[in-house]
């Protein structure tokens, strides 16, 4: 056994491990449906009256944005069940998977352990033995490769059921993100508007940040970035994160919008313009360069790690910004330091992902900026 089990079974248990967080029951979706449309027709109906009162109004309103909210978190429950009965549909798989594959090796022990007698008597004919041997062996051929088929089979169902899993646990997790999102306050409030300072001041989930003033604006670049997929997780694989957070940094200070197709060509290579690179064993010397290039309205790459649990693999991210309460580069933490991440186009504490300054091997703490050539060329004047 093995041939069609086993390579399989570890990636299955793999997957299944990511999609095991599912332990909530689903209820059913129709009832939620029919309850959020009446509520609706009950606001069309008030709304088309001329007497109502507003406080009617406001407590109907208020009514539906309640049962909408109870109608996302049922969607969320019917997603998780999906996602057990899912698992529960792969096991039974999995097992006939196994069999089939025991089968197929008997199969295929009993077709190399035949012995090939003599073909020809002493009349020279074919021997009944020789006849019963090949009439054996194609039998077994076609059950093997019958077999092998079946294996097959299994194998795609296999597949095709852990990626609805994979699909389901994803849209649990997309949203439990937008059902958070609509009960929390918005994530950026500008409060000083975008003059001709190097930073503006916004407010980012109740605390205040300094984000550069850059000719493209930040959020509306983290929209495109989001809504185009340039980011790792939507598109681009693993050792991207160089060539994302240089050509964030460049459309940034830049004032564009690379398109996706142009991330795939060499001749647009960014790093010919961000090669003002700082490296050092001296984390506080790091910090003060990063300082002060936000300090002057410049974005800047950090080298950092993908996160607490994978010290020793590197990423590197866009620095925009940094808390108010930062008066020098000594204040500088993950807590206070604001990136544009390339791993989801997210604009995010550098903690958010437990994240943090990156030094391995001796090769000490890295920063890297926009080139002083680069900065004159595009008319970016150094504030």
């Amino acid at each position: 056994m093995g041939k069609f089990f086993i390579e399989p079974y570890i990636k299955y248990n793999e997957e299944l491990k990511k999609a095991t967080n599912i332990n909530i029951d689903g209820t059913k979706v129709l009832a939620s449906t029919k309850n959020i449309c009446e509520k609706i027709k009950d606001i069309s109906l008030l709304l088309s009256n001329l007497d109502i009162k507003e406080q009617d109004l406001e407590n109907k309103i208020k009514m539906t944005i309640d049962n909408t909210f109870i109608f996302q978190s049922n969607i969320e429950n019917v997603l998780k069940m999906a996602v057990r009965e899912a698992i529960n549909s792969l096991l039974p798989e999995t097992e006939m998977l196994k069999d089939e594959d025991i089968n197929y090796e008997e199969i295929s022990n009993t077709l190399n352990s035949l012995v090939k007698p003599v073909q020809y008597n002493e009349d020279n004919e074919e021997t009944t033995l020789y006849k019963n041997y090949l009439k054996e062996k194609e039998e077994l051929e076609t059950k093997q490769k019958e077999s092998e088929n079946k294996c097959i089979e299994h194998q795609k169902k296999c597949n095709e059921i852990i990626n609805s899993i994979k699909l389901l646990d994803k849209s649990v997790i997309e949203l439990n993100k937008i059902i958070k999102k609509s009960k929390e306050q918005a994530k950026i409030e500008i409060i000083d508007g975008i003059g001709s300072a190097t930073t503006y001041k916004i407010i980012y989930y109740g605390e205040e940040y300094q984000v550069v003033n850059t000719k493209t604006n930040l959020f509306e670049y983290e929209e495109f970035i989001k809504s185009n997929g340039i980011y790792q997780e939507a598109l681009f694989k693993a050792r991207m994160s160089d060539l994302l957070s240089q050509q964030y940094l460049i459309d940034l200070i830049r004032g564009t919008m690379t398109s996706k197709d142009n991330y795939q060509t060499s001749k647009n290579n960014p790093a010919l313009k961000i090669n003002n690179i700082f490296i050092s064993q001296d984390k506080n010397e790091v910090l003060e360069f990063i300082y002060k290039e936000l300090k002057a309205g410049r974005p800047v790459i950090l080298q950092v790690t993908q996160d607490r649990s994978k010290e020793g693999l590197r990423h590197l991210i866009t620095v925009v910004g940094y808390a108010s309460s930062v008066n020098n580069y000594k204040d500088l933490n993950p807590e206070t330091i604001l990136v544009l991440d390339n791993y989801d186009g997210n604009v995010e504490k550098l903690s958010k992902k437990g994240r943090k300054l990156f030094n391995q091997g001796g090769n000490g703490y890295k920063s890297i900026g926009a080139s002083k050539d680069f900065l004159e060329k595009e008319i970016y004047m150094v504030k």
